[in-house]
């Protein structure tokens, strides 16, 4: 159904993919498409504060953060998935924004577009690690 802002929440009905749990950390980089189109060094890019993955799958993942974002925004996402794998760099939108439980945290549901660091496999491994759980 629809939220009360008229965005389309993610039901059951719409997930091609299996979801397995994200207790890892997600970053974030703000993408400026004007920064990205001018080819402004990579490491001048705001790197935002930590969000925490809830869920996580090879086509998105939901995570709680204390910064409130518009659906639609696009953002690199930086995903460590284990302390011993290099992290997994993504180009993802946002399609939906609820208010978490916890006043003052918000909860995004993330669309994965791009693999940008060519580590699509470490996640695909990790969502299968969890078949025999």
């Amino acid at each position: 159904g629809y939220t009360k802002d008229g965005i389309l929440s993610m039901g059951e009905e719409r997930r091609k993919f299996k979801r397995v749990p994200a207790g890892n950390i997600v970053w974030y980089e703000i993408e400026d498409s004007e920064r990205m189109q001018s080819g402004v060094d990579q490491a001048n890019v705001e790197l935002g504060t930590p969000m925490q993955g809830v869920d996580i799958s090879i086509g998105g993942v939901q995570v709680v953060t204390d910064r409130e974002f518009q659906a639609e925004k696009k953002l690199k996402l930086i995903i460590s998935l284990r302390p011993s794998d290099p992290p997994v760099t993504i180009l993802a939108r946002i399609v939906w924004v609820r208010k978490d439980e916890v006043p003052g945290n918000y909860r995004l549901g993330f669309e994965f577009q791009e693999f940008l660091n060519e580590r699509k496999d470490l996640l695909q491994k990790y969502i299968d690690s969890f078949e025999d759980q």
